[in-house]
């Protein structure tokens, strides 16, 4: 079996990095200082107490530095852009009728804008009217078609399934 480098390399990447996370020092820039400082403090900490002023006195003090604060005034400000161009709709809707027939009123115009239950269209209604004039008469009828046929079935002249398409008419 033959292994490859790119597969040897990411085992040696990783046995590195777990030797280095076994050891603990995760920094390796100022780590020299920082180790420094450590043992001084901690030489301090073991020192009787009449000897940490001499070594506070000893060492150098950094110079304050002067900071300058300024409260900007309130002031509203408001941002208008002017931009040029053309706007169009996001949606559009497509008109369609139930029925066909002559359109009588348009109130609207290309662009007018239209809400929710305004009147967009009428259609001509003349023939609608004469058609619902027909079905009328044409109920008016039925009925009395189905009267007769009730009075035929009472008197025994007439059979039940010809009583029941009077009634389904």
């Amino acid at each position: 079996m033959r292994i490859r480098f790119h597969k040897l390399a990411a085992v040696v990447v990783l046995i590195g990095f777990a030797a280095w996370m076994a050891t603990g020092e995760f920094s390796s820039v100022g780590s020299v200082a920082a180790n420094k400082a450590k043992a001084a403090e901690a030489e301090q900490a073991k020192a009787p107490d009449a000897a940490k002023p001499k070594q506070a006195e000893a060492e150098p003090k950094a110079p304050l530095r002067t900071v300058a604060v300024v409260t900007p005034p309130r002031k509203t400000y408001a941002r208008a852009i002017r931009i040029s161009g053309l706007t169009e709709a996001d949606k559009r809707a497509v008109l369609a009728t139930r029925v066909a027939g002559v359109i009588d009123k348009l109130p609207v115009k290309q662009g007018d804008h239209v809400k929710t239950g305004d009147l967009v269209l009428m259609l001509a209604a003349e023939e609608k009217i004469s058609m619902v004039d027909n079905a009328k008469q044409l109920v008016v009828q039925r009925q009395a078609e189905l009267d007769a046929a009730l009075r035929l079935m009472k008197s025994g002249n007439l059979p039940k399934l010809q009583l029941d398409t009077a009634r389904s008419n």
